[in-house]
């Protein structure tokens, strides 16, 4: 039985770039990592990858950027005016502030242009490929998965 929308899961993964870097894994820990299936809180391509296997399954792929990080956008460059929260920020720097609606945004100190800095707030891995490695370990009842959000 495969694994359908709404269906906590239990699986050991790995991530890295396609240069072999890991960026995470959860093969050799104690527990498996789990989260529901379409639930937005994983990237799109191992929330694909997923879906396709059976309990006890496991499969390699290539996930591209798109269903990834998303690929790299210009338009996510920032113009902002440089306040006191900003005058210490040097070139090069991440820096982690509020948005419109509060939400946490992480971004990449471009460059300065006179009273303005220049941010990127794409993610760090925009535009890369990622290799992921899956092995599906449950799929969980509900009973089990009703505390979990």
């Amino acid at each position: 039985m495969r694994p359908q929308s709404g269906d906590a899961v239990l699986v050991y993964h790995r991530v890295t770039t396609e240069e072999g870097t890991e960026l995470e894994s959860s093969f050799g820990k104690k527990d498996p990592f789990r989260f529901t299936v379409d639930s937005n809180r994983v990237i799109k391509g191992m929330n694909k990858a997923v879906k396709e296997l059976e309990v006890g399954e496991k499969t390699s792929v290539i996930v591209p950027a798109a269903e990834a990080h998303g690929e790299f956008n210009e338009r996510s460059y920032k113009s902002v005016r440089k306040t006191a929260f900003f005058k210490g920020v040097k070139v090069g720097q991440t820096i982690t502030f509020q948005g419109e609606l509060g939400e946490p945004i992480q971004a990449r100190v471009v460059r300065e242009d006179g009273e303005l800095v220049i941010l990127d707030t794409n993610h760090p891995l925009a535009g890369q490929n990622l290799m992921l490695e899956i092995e599906l370990v449950e799929i969980l009842s509900d009973a089990v998965r009703a505390p979990f959000i």
